[in-house]
């Protein structure tokens, strides 16, 4: 185990039903936790994200960092809904069901605003979960799936956005080193070599 890490269960997690504990210690570590996968979180994949990056979207991508992160906002709120014994929809702050879209203006104010929903959604599934009770996992919460089906499907599906965010990020980072490369390479004097050479020649 690395340095300054720590495998122990979160105090709060301790009490509760051993597969929603199982279930938190994954979804919402504590801090200094390593997860299982050895890689970043949601959350620590979108640190230090600004809002011309999470706008981007490489070519050939369907979604961008920003609209990935309002998709996993939806899926809790989505998950949460059937752990609360809510049917009704609408409650989302955002239009576009599954995959709100950026909204006009893209700036960061914005971003900051989308960033704290995703948070704000991630406690509330927390919470919900937390007082969820344990005997009714087994129970269908949907037509074809369980409530742990649910809460498993939701890390699955985080390992997966997750992944895509961290290519993005990747290729933006190396877009941003040949742009750099470029401006340095334009503002060389090629020539200057070769008129050295030529008052050497001459």
């Amino acid at each position: 185990m690395a340095s300054g890490q720590t495998n122990t269960i979160h105090p709060s997690y301790q009490h509760l039903n051993l597969r929603i504990r199982d279930f938190l210690d994954v979804f919402a570590p504590p801090p200094g936790r390593r997860l299982w996968y050895g890689g970043a979180s949601l959350f620590g994949t979108l640190r230090g994200v600004n809002a011309v990056q999470a706008a981007w979207k490489p070519e050939g991508y369907v979604h961008s960092i920003w609209e990935l992160a309002l998709h996993c906002a939806y899926a809790r709120y989505n998950i949460r809904r059937s752990f609360e014994g809510r049917q009704e929809r609408g409650g989302f702050p955002r239009k576009g069901g599954y995959w709100p879209g950026m909204p006009d203006p893209a700036d960061e104010a914005a971003w900051k605003q989308d960033v704290a929903l995703l948070k704000e959604e991630q406690l509330r599934l927390v919470e919900a979960v937390r007082g969820f009770d344990a005997s009714r996992l087994e129970e269908l919460a949907t037509q074809e799936n369980r409530y742990i089906d649910l809460l498993w499907g939701i890390i699955m599906h985080d390992l997966v956005h997750v992944g895509e965010m961290g290519v993005i990020k990747h290729l933006y980072g190396a877009r941003q080193i040949k742009v750099q490369t470029r401006i340095i390479t334009d503002d060389i004097d090629w020539q200057t070599p070769n008129r050295r050479q030529m008052n050497t020649d001459g």
